[in-house]
């Protein structure tokens, strides 16, 4: 969630066993004894100020293009559980998953359009499943550009039927 923030866009997350779900809150901060009881955590500011600025050039190279995605989840993957850079995300990720909640607990509309984007998504993921629901065989798809022209052209399928299906859906002269 942290790195999304910086990056500029939110995570439309759909969280699960949200009973189980502890709001986090600055250790500056006095927790109110009505959120003690449901279990409120404590949030390290230090360490989210000790890994800024590595944090920030991380987010910097993401937007120009110089990381990649896989090199952005070997900086901040679980094996750099000990970076000062990957306990700043995880901290400020801590604190912007407590606002979402907030958001979504006490917010009926946010919660609405949260599940909405949600259902829309997973039925592109359904759509996707139906149009191929096979395997690539072990002679396709081993090269990178193969898996672009694989990807490209699932996608590009996808968003015909998509196209084809809003087309035909709305109404319209003679409809």
């Amino acid at each position: 969630m942290a790195v999304a923030k910086l990056l500029g866009f939110d995570l439309c997350v759909r969280l699960q066993n949200l009973a189980e779900r502890k709001l986090y809150l600055p250790r500056s901060l006095a927790i109110p004894e009505s959120l003690e009881r449901i279990g409120a955590a404590r949030v390290s500011e230090a360490a989210i100020t000790g890994g800024w600025d590595e944090l920030l050039r991380l987010v910097a190279s993401i937007r120009r293009g110089r990381l990649t995605a896989r090199d952005a989840l070997d900086k901040l993957g679980s094996a750099a559980a000990g970076n000062p850079m990957h306990r700043a995300a995880d901290e400020l990720g801590k604190l912007l998953r407590t606002l979402f909640l907030c958001d979504y607990f006490t917010n009926e509309e946010f919660r609405r359009e949260i599940h909405t984007l949600l259902n829309r998504g997973e039925s592109v993921h359904q759509l996707q499943r139906a149009i191929y629901y096979g395997r690539i065989s072990p002679e396709r798809g081993r090269r990178r550009d193969e898996m672009k022209a694989i990807s490209g052209s699932h996608a590009l399928l996808t968003n015909i039927v998509i196209a084809w299906n809003t087309m035909k859906m709305q109404p319209g002269p003679g409809r």
